[in-house]
């Protein structure tokens, strides 16, 4: 199953988007079963060097940038087994590099929930 992520710039200026260690930290992933029960997914330890100016991507205004992931890989590396069948919830969390820079402002940014059911 892959999942695009597109970071669309609404505003009049220009923004910034870290994607410094980008599938290993920054993109978190909240899992729900149908019972609303949240699943648990095993944190990956990141070590983190220093920000680099190829570590951010410029989003001009009206401008989109989209970067995609495997969520059937995802889940697998997290929690060493696949997704059960049944119904899920999914969002996706975009966590700043604040983590990695104590200087940056704190940014996180929330998906819509959508909705997947897994038959085998």
């Amino acid at each position: 199953i892959m999942i695009d992520i597109i970071f669309e710039n609404i505003s009049v200026n220009t923004q910034k988007v870290c994607t410094y260690k980008f599938y290993d930290s920054l993109i978190k992933l909240d899992v729900r079963n149908s019972k609303g029960e949240k699943i648990e997914f095993t944190p990956k330890l990141v070590k983190a060097d220093k920000l680099r100016s190829d570590d951010w991507v410029i989003v001009g205004p009206g401008r989109s940038f989209k970067r995609n992931f495997s969520l059937s890989q995802k889940i697998m590396d997290s929690t060493g087994r696949r997704l059960p069948p049944g119904h899920y919830s999914i969002k996706v969390i975009y966590d700043g590099c604040s983590k990695f820079d104590p200087d940056l402002p704190e940014m996180m940014l929330e998906s819509s929930w959508f909705y997947l059911m897994v038959t085998d």
